[in-house]
């Protein structure tokens, strides 16, 4: 007799990605944050693709391409490709020792604002630190 075929079982679904890098939406846990800061700013930029916007020659501030576009943690963030972020917690980030400057300083920041243009429009967000 023919031998059997048994049917492969169906894969199992897979768990959708979760953030556990917030402690709420808007609010950023310190020990996460912590944990950016100190694997470095290259790092972090790896999921981040953006390039200089300039304006009369003038650097106006960074243009985001994308920002980490498969982690649920920047998803509800606020921020959308196109937006052109100037200043982080009123600090410029045009060169790169101010960018590594204004990391540092998140250690200790009791929030994250970002001040950004979308389509020609001052806005900012502010991302609250919870010290967990």
């Amino acid at each position: 007799s023919p031998p059997s075929t048994l049917a492969a079982p169906p894969a199992p679904t897979p768990t959708p990605a979760t953030c556990t890098m917030f402690a709420r939406p808007g609010v950023v846990r310190r020990q996460a944050l912590s944990r950016l800061i100190d694997a470095g700013l290259p790092r972090w930029m790896q999921g981040v693709e953006g390039d200089r916007a300039l304006a009369n020659h003038r650097f106006q501030g960074w243009l985001i391409k994308s920002l980490y576009p498969n982690d649920p943690c920047y998803r509800d963030i606020g921020l959308l490709p196109g937006d052109i972020v100037q200043k982080v917690n009123g600090k410029s980030i045009e060169k790169p020792e101010q960018a590594f400057d204004v990391a540092e300083s998140l250690r200790t920041a009791p929030a994250i604002v970002v001040d950004f243009l979308r389509n020609g429009s001052a806005k900012s967000i502010t991302i609250n630190v919870a010290n967990d």
